[in-house]
């Protein structure tokens, strides 16, 4: 019989067992439906070595495959902001205690990676580009997702730790997802009390998330962990070194910089290449010096979606990057050196001088651009 291993992960208390459960000699140990009252003893079966049929799989997907599915054949532009949209509506049943919300966590983690692999430029570009979705306390952890799942890939986590590393991201501000709110559209410093509230919410994260019924080690270590610095000076805990494990490491990294992606009441967006030059700064010190260049290789100089102005006097949007020309990335100009939007982008070779990059641009334009259409899915 082909079986499938299973894990803390596949678990949880009070809910029925969606298979039967086999030992490693294909005898039957539980039968479907059975439910565990307690943690304690799901990790006393799990240490046993349990397994369940891999034929199952099929019979799962059907009860599975349904509000949850997204159209594969739309843009990321538009999956990314549905992405958003399925993620607060997880968000409002999590915090209402709701045991069944687990699954839809995973398989929205599941959709994250499968974009990422599908299309990483525009992934990256949505990142980057000012935002479209109203509520950043969710369209936040979605670019999160995005990048951290590319960095893990690199980074050579394996796809078990990934899921639960996205899942601990799309999750890890439940704690103050309406006070997050209020910080996106505050335009004084924060208070001491509000500083307070900041330092709490992993904490109750975990608390939200675990009387909800998530077990998973890593996802909850993640949550917990992911304003930890490596240096001591995170919170809540002030752990160091291996002390932060690195899928959580790779959240703080990734947040912090999607965070300054983000215009915000009390802040402009910051430059691509300022932001990077801070992590550069900090390589070593609050972040691990890896996962520092390794953010600043994985992005280059002009990573999809900044802006830029080309020698020509024209405004260009970088479409994709090149791999070892990382100065001449692929771009499409949108506004020409009259100052007059094109109708229909135009490609631009930025190896050739007459239209080589001579800066980068924070470009604000009342009038929206196509995103479908400048990279291609109109």
């Amino acid at each position: 019989m082909d079986v499938i291993k299973l894990t803390m992960n596949d678990i949880q208390v009070d809910v029925p067992l969606p298979w039967a459960v086999y030992d490693g000699s294909d005898r039957i140990t539980l039968k479907a439906g059975f439910v565990f009252t307690s943690v304690e003893k799901i990790s006393e079966i799990i240490e046993h070595g349990i397994y369940r049929s891999r034929e199952s799989d099929d019979e799962i997907n059907i009860v599975t495959q349904h509000s949850d599915e997204f159209d594969d054949t739309s843009s990321p532009f538009i999956l990314v902001n549905q992405y958003a949209d399925r993620l607060c509506e997880i968000l409002e049943h999590i915090e209402d205690g709701d045991r069944k919300t687990r699954d839809r966590v995973i398989r929205l983690a599941e959709h994250v990676m499968w974009l990422c692999d599908r299309d990483m430029e525009a992934a990256f570009a949505v990142i980057h580009l000012p935002a479209t979705h109203k509520k950043y306390s969710v369209y936040h952890p979605i670019h999160v997702a995005m990048l951290s799942s590319v960095l893990a890939t690199r980074m050579n986590i394996s796809d078990e730790n990934r899921l639960s590393m996205i899942a601990g991201s799309l999750t890890a501000n439940i704690g103050m997802r309406n006070f997050q709110e209020i910080l996106q559209r505050q335009c004084i410093s924060l208070t001491d009390k509000q500083r307070k509230m900041i330092k709490k919410h992993p904490r109750i994260s975990v608390r939200i998330l675990k009387q909800a019924g998530i077990l998973d080690e890593i996802w909850l270590q993640v949550v917990e962990q992911h304003h930890e610095q490596i240096d001591g000076g995170g919170y809540p805990n002030g752990l160091k070194g291996d002390q932060v494990i690195i899928e959580a490491s790779i959240i703080s990294i990734v947040d912090v910089y999607t965070a300054m992606m983000s215009k915000r009441a009390d802040r402009k967006q910051i430059q691509v290449q300022d932001a990077l030059r801070e992590f550069f700064v900090e390589k070593g010190g609050a972040y691990s010096e890896t996962l520092c260049l390794q953010l600043i290789k994985e992005l280059g100089i002009y990573p999809p979606g900044t802006f830029v102005r080309l020698a020509n006097s024209e405004i260009a949007i970088v479409v994709k990057r090149l791999v070892g020309q990382s100065n001449t990335p692929i771009v499409k100009s949108i506004i020409g050196s009259d100052d007059k939007a094109f109708s229909v982008p135009l490609l631009r070779d930025t190896s050739n001088k007459r239209y080589q990059i001579m800066e980068s641009l924070l470009f604000q334009r009342a009038t929206p651009l196509n995103y479908e259409q400048i990279w291609g899915y109109a």
